[in-house]
């Protein structure tokens, strides 16, 4: 009786591809431009345009108050700890 064991072959070994990383060179900063200042002329207070600026200002600024005074009583009746109503009889009505 004879055994036939068939010879091994060893397996290729996987190529492996190696990707060297590109080095970017770090491009050199742009010198800064020199500012060149000019004399600022004197805006005349009552100009039609600075009045209309005037006025958009006090506008901008009453809205900004008033959103600050919504959001901190949303934001106090959001933490509140006062107790919730129940709102199960008009979910039910509206499903």
């Amino acid at each position: 009786v004879s055994i036939f064991t068939p010879e091994r072959v060893p397996e290729p070994e996987p190529e492996v591809a190696t990707v060297e990383p590109e080095v970017e060179a770090e491009p050199e900063p742009e010198p800064e431009p020199e500012l060149v200042t000019e004399p600022v002329q004197q805006a005349n207070d009552d100009t039609p345009a600075t009045s209309q600026l005037d006025r958009i200002e006090a506008r901008l600024d009453e809205q900004d108050r008033a959103l600050r005074r919504v959001l901190t009583l949303l934001v106090d009746w959001v933490e509140g700890d006062a107790s919730r109503p129940d709102l199960d009889a008009i979910r039910d009505s509206m499903g």
